[in-house]
């Protein structure tokens, strides 16, 4: 397992967000006592530095000798951008046999850093003391197709340097899943990572779909089968960590072999849909908030009386809850501060909606956002975004 995070450092160099927020590489990478600058910037200089160690005495032709081999791609590669289409050439092989040059190069950085770190077998599994695990999972509600626009963010660089183009199949309906966002994202960019390994041409296929309360996730990729057997053992190394956290979030990942077609499947259960309870005397406005969410993953309940929204809310559940301060013969600010000290639902957010600008007020009170009346689709779609709720 760590060859792969030394892949994924090495893809994400220049990115010190991607190496920042990686969710295990700081379980291995200690930082210095009293070390106060970028985490990222620092992990980088580490392997700069390790990369240099590679360097052969200055004897020989660099890129004639094999020694100079592992160095003269690393940098090449990883520091420099070159692609593998222009490197290849410059060192008179293949395509595929750089490739493989190229893992048995990471493979040696790996080695060095491993012994430079002194690391023991234990950290393979980026457990912590006591072998807890250095990395607990987050749990929520996830917007797949934000997660893949970021990974597809990420490898841009990648993609362009190699001609490789994908081809994206994704329904526009909304896909969420309740998972570990930053795994997920990481469990993709190794499926992506094994695909680049073992793909023989230009073009690979991003399909998402949704069936039987589950979200299938497909990269394919062209395959020849007499040239990836060859590969296969080292390519195998990159999907492994990828398999233990797929299981680990309670997903399942899947490789087939198809007319000479790779296809790596990841399958998670699809979250179900969010509810907000919306509270208002009257019933138009809640069929207002209907029609401005109706092509949205939310389902709208509805509630008229005031002075049933606690018991409603602790029998939903809810996401989210809207409420209206101005009702009849009940006091909505009475109704918020009850909701937020009732230990079952004070958790969840509440946006005040209110003819009056009494924002200040409602924040006091609890509420996570204020609305005013007339609400419209934009003000509310907004109010949803900057709570960090999926809006598809």
């Amino acid at each position: 397992m760590f060859d792969g995070l030394i892949k994924d450092v090495m893809a994400d160099l220049y990115d010190y967000a991607a190496l920042e927020t990686h969710p295990l590489l700081f379980s291995v990478f200690q930082l210095p006592t009293g070390y106060t600058g970028s985490k990222g910037e620092y992990l980088r200089q580490v392997i700069l530095d390790t990369l240099e160690e590679l360097r052969p005495p200055a004897k020989g032709s660099p890129g004639l000798s094999v020694e100079w081999r592992p160095y003269l791609i690393l940098t090449q590669r990883f520091v420099e951008g070159m692609s593998i289409t222009e490197l290849a050439a410059r060192l008179s092989v293949s395509d595929r046999q750089l490739r493989r040059d190229q893992h048995k190069a990471l493979q040696a950085l790996s080695a060095r850093l491993w012994d430079k770190l002194g690391l023991h077998d234990d950290a393979q599994d980026t457990s912590g003391p006591g072998g807890q695990p250095a990395y607990v999972l987050n749990r929520e509600r996830v917007d797949v197709h934000s997660v893949v626009d970021g990974v597809l963010h990420i490898l841009h660089r990648r993609l362009e340097e190699e001609g490789v183009s994908v081809q994206r199949e994704c329904p526009p309906a909304a896909l969420s899943a309740v998972t570990d966002r930053v795994i997920l994202r990481q469990i993709m960019i190794s499926i992506f990572n094994y695909a680049f390994h073992m793909r023989t041409g230009g073009e690979l296929c991003l399909r998402c779909r949704s069936q039987n309360q589950h979200i299938h996730l497909s990269v394919e990729a062209p395959l020849e089968t007499a040239l990836a057997a060859g590969d296969e053992a080292e390519g195998r190394g990159l999907l492994k960590a990828a398999l233990y956290w797929s299981e680990q979030i309670g997903a399942q990942l899947s490789e087939e072999h198809v007319a000479n077609r790779l296809i790596l499947t990841l399958s998670l259960e699809s979250a179900a849909p969010a509810t907000i309870l919306v509270v208002d005397d009257q019933e138009p406005a809640i069929n207002m908030f209907r029609r401005y969410l109706s092509r949205t993953e939310w389902n709208i309940v509805g509630l008229t009386h005031p002075d049933q929204v606690l018991e409603k809310a602790r029998q939903l559940k809810p996401a989210l809850i809207t409420l209206d301060v101005m009702m009849p013969h009940v006091d909505g600010w009475e109704v918020l501060q009850a909701l937020k000290l009732d230990p079952q639902v004070g958790s969840i957010p509440v946006i005040v909606c209110s003819a009056w600008e009494e924002a200040e007020l409602a924040r006091s009170l609890g509420a996570a956002a204020f609305l005013k009346k007339p609400v419209t689709q934009k003000d509310l779609l907004d109010s949803l975004q900057h709570l960090h709720f999926s809006i598809q």
